[in-house]
This record gives structure tokens, sequence and C-alpha cells, in this order.
């Protein structure tokens, strides 16, 4: 039996198609694994809540308007006032001109820290599996970055970590270039009845494009 019998035509255009896909979407793919959609939840911190408003004003004569039912966290570079105990709000400003530090005088709050550390323990147990979630929806739109190409990826809490892109140049340049060459492999082989080879060829082809995949996966875990 001749071998142009044995391996029909269409699955060898089936195999450049396949391959000049892949080459399409390696060479394209321009995303960084990301691994930073959890979030630390502080369980042990204290959290009041004003009950009414009321205008702070820092060091600096600046005025803050704190809005009725609006929280505040007093912890890490918060604090109270040593002489009278009164919570002092840290606002952070930039990297140039570092914080600015509101000092609470009056009684306008009231403790919810017991409500909010509950609140903070529930998404603690909650927050790795919805983090192993968005990890595995982000790894899916990496791959197919050309459908998702822009779309924002955030946290489990909503916040900005990055935007799928691609590079359709590159990915098309990469894609034809593989399709010309298998092409012109299978018209050689084809007309001298050794399409098997072109079979074997090609295959190999997709395995290094495939490896090619976990060899910038890899690059980029090792970043």
């Amino acid at each position: 039996m001749k071998d142009k019998k044995s391996i029909p035509l269409v699955i060898c255009i089936t195999l450049i198609a396949i391959n000049a896909f892949l080459a399409f979407d390696l060479f394209g793919m321009r995303n960084y694994s990301e691994d930073h959609f959890e979030v630390c939840y502080y369980t042990n911190l204290t959290h009041l809540e004003f009950t009414e408003d009321y205008v702070a004003v820092a060091d600096d004569g600046t005025e803050r308007c704190f809005t009725k039912g609006e929280r505040i966290t007093i912890g890490g570079l918060s604090g109270y006032d040593p002489e009278d105990n009164s919570p002092i709000v840290c606002e952070f400003i930039s990297d140039l001109q570092g914080c600015r530090y509101y000092t609470i005088r009056e009684d306008v709050y009231k403790d919810v820290s017991e409500e909010v550390n509950r609140e903070m323990k529930r998404k603690k147990a909650e927050a790795p599996k919805l983090a192993s979630k968005l990890r595995r929806e982000y790894n899916a739109k990496r791959y197919a970055w050309f459908i998702y190409e822009g779309e924002e990826i955030t946290d489990i809490e909503g916040n900005h970590l990055t935007n799928i892109h691609g590079d359709f140049l590159t990915g098309l340049i990469a894609g034809v270039v593989v399709f010309l060459a298998e092409t012109m492999c299978l018209i050689i082989w084809h007309r001298k009845d050794k399409r098997i080879l072109f079979v074997r060829l090609s295959i190999i082809v997709s395995c290094i494009l495939l490896f090619g995949f976990l060899l910038k996966d890899f690059t980029n875990l090792c970043r």
C-alpha cells in the first residue's frame, strides 16, 4: 500500500493548522504568570466606626472629614496618643510625602472590632479556594490571550493585578512561518509518496511548541 493512501491528506493539513495555531499562541503570549490573588487578612486589629461626621486636623493643618459610618483601623502605622489614648489614623499620601496622621480627639466612634475580625476570619478561611479559582481562570485566559486581550485581572478583593496582553504581530509571523515551512515539506514529501515523514516531522514540531509553553511558564516562575 502506498504511503499517500495510508496517510490521508486531510490529516496532514490538520497537523499544519494545529502547529501554525500553536506557534501563533506561543509567540504571541506575553503575560507572566500571576500568583498574587490572595489578600492578607488581619484578624486581631482594632476597628472603629464613626457615629457622626467628624473633621480631624493633622499636624500640618490639613483637615480630613470622616463621615458617619466610616470605619478606620488602628494598627500598623496607626495607634493611640500616649497622652490621652486618642486614636491616631494614618493616611498614606505618596512615596515622597509619606503619611499624614490625624488624631481623633472626641468620642465620635464605636468599637466594631469583634464584628470586623469575625468577617476577616471568614474571608481568610475562604481565600485559598477563591484564589485558586482565580488563578485557574487567569491561566486559561493567558493561553487564550487573543480572545481576552486587554481584560483586567484582579485579586479576590477586586484589586487590580494586571491585564491580559498579547503580541498579535509576533504571533502572526510565527504562525505564518510554521505554516509555510510545513506546507513546503508536505508538498515535497507528498510528491515522493513519503507523507509519513511529514507526519513524524509535524508531530515533533508540535512537541517542541508544547514544550515552549512549559519552558515559558518555568522561566516566569523563576523570575
